[in-house]
């Protein structure tokens, strides 16, 4: 049925975005909107900070990024600015923000008392609810002792690390900081000073790779007893150094599939430790990751895009911070994209069921879905229940084929 896995999101949304209706739009037409919008407290918002900076580049990374140069005072400067004119709209100050997400880059990158100052302009200008999720992207050789009670001296309550893997081979082909015994040492240390949310990203099926490479990176996530952890397979993406190499598409190891199943069982099975699906590329310690931003974003939230880089989404219109003097914004046309935003929720976070569907669609629009739905489930990619329909493993492998194929059949169906 796929003839090719999509490995990421963006792969998924290409299948269907053509069939969205939107117009371009400008900033001045959104502010006037703003102006004009009532108050909101009703459900939880979230905001998106972008610092596109690191001190190191990885070998696999094409995200908009630059190396660190300077201090980047001006860059913070920038970042308080932009906070206070989204400040000036009462609509926007109203809304309750349940999580603040730092991406990059490498936001840490930035000292303590730049991210204080980033964060007090925040809860100066929007209502930051008490209990408000706040994340970090970041680096090992970024935290130091420090530099994390700092962090969670100013309100950060999650972390999410790039470590990728603990093998010695496999850090040196993906450019990381550290061997393997001080990458675990250092990983044991944050676990200890740091009372949050701790998170790491794993890749896997890269150039070398072995399955008992793929094991030990699993005992040593179970060991430190990681609250939750991302998985992606290798991508070679265009601008990364990899791309540059000579016969980069040979530089991934023809084992996707069996490594991702392997990986997931390994966990999902663990009949000693409890280990749950967030998402198709998440899993954690049962109740130990909220993954508050991700699950605003799947609703019918605001995310408010600070950063040169940030991309969000405020009432109908998305929007792109090309740069702070240019800020691209389309009006999304019809109820397209707010539906296949929430479809596209519910099959990432495998909450498929009737309950879900009605929550949002008219009878007839699930009557429709259940044609696709079915074919899925003869092609074994779901598995039908009572109450709606599950992922089966083949269905996680090819999760982001799925949210673009009934996205697109639900689409084709509206038109």
């Amino acid at each position: 049925m796929f003839e090719k896995r999509y490995k990421s999101h963006h792969d998924a949304r290409r299948e269907f975005s053509h069939l969205l209706q939107t117009e371009k739009s400008n900033f001045n037409q959104l502010t006037e909107v703003l102006k004009k919008e009532a108050l909101e407290q009703e459900k939880e918002h979230c905001i998106y900070i972008h610092i596109p900076f690191c001190d190191k580049i990885c070998s696999f990374c094409n995200m908009n990024r630059r190396i660190l140069k300077g201090t980047l005072d001006s860059y913070v400067n920038d970042i308080i600015n932009q906070i206070k004119m989204y400040g000036e709209f009462d609509y926007l100050r109203s809304i309750k923000i349940g999580s603040i997400y730092f991406g990059g880059g490498t936001p840490t990158v930035l000292s303590g008392t730049q991210l204080e100052k980033i964060i007090n302009c925040l809860k100066e200008h929007f209502n930051i609810i008490d209990n408000c999720e706040i994340s970090t992207e970041t680096t090992l050789h970024n935290l130091d002792s420090s530099k994390i009670t700092k962090l969670e001296e100013i309100g950060f309550n999650r972390l999410s690390i790039g470590i990728q893997t603990f093998s010695d081979h496999g850090r040196r082909f993906l450019n990381r900081t550290f061997d393997k015994e001080e990458s675990i040492n250092r990983l044991k240390k944050i676990r200890e000073e740091f009372s949050g949310t701790v998170c790491i990203d794993k890749i896997y099926n890269y150039s070398g790779e072995t399955l008992d490479d793929l094991k030990e990176d699993i005992r040593i996530i179970k060991e430190l007893k990681i609250d939750s952890f991302s998985f992606y397979s290798l991508m070679i993406h265009e601008g990364s150094n990899l791309s540059k190499m000579e016969q980069s598409n040979k530089l991934i190891e023809d084992k996707d599939r069996e490594y991702h199943d392997f990986f997931v069982e390994s966990f999902i099975n663990d009949k000693e430790l409890d280990y749950d699906i967030l998402e198709l590329t998440k899993i954690t310690l049962k109740g130990k990751d909220r993954y508050n931003y991700i699950k605003i974003r799947h609703k019918e939230s605001n995310t408010i895009p600070i950063g040169i880089g940030a991309g969000g989404k405020i009432l109908n219109y998305s929007i792109y911070v090309r740069d702070f003097n240019n800020i691209v914004v389309s009006k999304n046309i019809g109820k397209g994209y707010t539906d296949t935003h929430i479809l596209y929720g519910l099959i990432q976070e495998d909450k498929l069921t009737y309950n879900n569907l009605s929550n949002h669609f008219t009878k007839e629009e699930i009557e429709g879905l259940r044609v696709k739905l079915d074919e899925l489930v003869e092609n074994q990619f779901l598995m039908k229940y009572e109450d709606g329909y599950r992922l089966t493993p083949k269905g996680l492998f090819y999760g982001n084929n799925i949210c673009g194929s009934i996205c697109k059949h639900y689409l084709e169906n509206q038109s």
